[in-house]
């Protein structure tokens, strides 16, 4: 929630996450992942970790969750992804497959990532003839 509420472009924070992630699944520490992700991003751990770990996280995360027992339909499952207020299995699947995929077709800005996304389809599939 830290992240997320740190006015990072959300493609920045999404990465963060994603590295944080697969860092720890990897068997990396939290910190050392965390660390590592955040020097990538040029971010600074040591404000991540302190929000994180006091108050102010504490409060985000309640305020998430109040969000979530707002949700109408109730969530019944998690992940349960809420596009523009709104659950929707078929944008779920989509999202759970392929977020970048997701945010490069349904966004209203121009992401970099996208350009660089659909440069390495494009290549995959006239390598693949």
């Amino acid at each position: 929630m830290c992240i997320r509420d740190s006015h990072l472009s959300p493609i920045r924070g999404l990465k963060f996450i994603v590295c944080l992630e697969d860092g720890v699944s990897k068997g990396a520490g939290f910190d050392a992942a965390g660390t590592d992700c955040a020097n990538r991003q040029g971010l600074d751990y040591s404000i991540i970790k302190f929000c994180a770990t006091n108050t102010e996280g504490n409060l985000l995360e309640h305020k998430m969750a109040q969000q979530t027992n707002a949700l109408n339909p109730p969530h019944r499952y998690v992940p349960w992804v809420v596009v523009n207020g709104q659950h929707n299995v078929k944008d779920e699947s989509e999202i759970l497959s392929n977020l970048l995929e997701y945010a490069c077709k349904h966004s209203t800005v121009q992401i970099p990532e996208c350009l660089n996304a659909m440069i390495q389809a494009e290549k995959k599939k006239f390598l693949s003839k």
